[in-house]
């Protein structure tokens, strides 16, 4: 995050580092600080904004977000970039991930009725990205 970029209107304050591996952090719901947080690596899920999740029956975090499919076309070119509705859950004892995607539209800033925050949801009200305005400024 550059913030003098953001103040100066010249582009887009948030670089994108396609080298590197995006990862998800989860840390335990009683823990009593961040050392306690679990690292999981997920190659090609770059989310901004995770719509719920929650633990299931057997433990596994499930989380329901969009996956910009790439992260260079979100930052330079947005005409170009596309949103998947994915579904991951992550095995908290061997680490392994499960991805799904739930659409396949250009769908994002989702949310659910708050009742159900951290619960498994039956439904998610998002916009539908399938054509970006162009923006002044940037």
């Amino acid at each position: 995050m550059d913030p003098f970029i953001l103040m100066a209107c010249k582009g887009m304050p948030v670089r994108s580092q396609p080298a590197k591996v995006p990862q998800i952090g989860i840390i335990p719901r009683y823990a009593t600080s961040d050392s306690e947080m679990k690292w999981f690596l997920v190659p090609g899920f770059n989310a901004f904004h995770i719509i719920n999740a929650w633990e299931d029956d057997h433990g596994n975090i499930v989380i329901i977000a969009p996956n910009a499919s790439n992260m260079e076309n979100y930052f330079y070119n947005m005409d170009k970039s596309h949103f998947f509705l994915e579904k991951l859950r992550i095995n908290m004892k061997t680490g392994e991930i499960e991805r799904a995607v739930l659409s396949e539209r250009s769908l994002e800033m989702g949310s659910i009725n708050p009742i159900n925050a951290g619960k498994k949801s039956r439904y998610v009200y998002m916009a539908v990205g399938e054509h970006i305005s162009k923006r002044l400024g940037w």
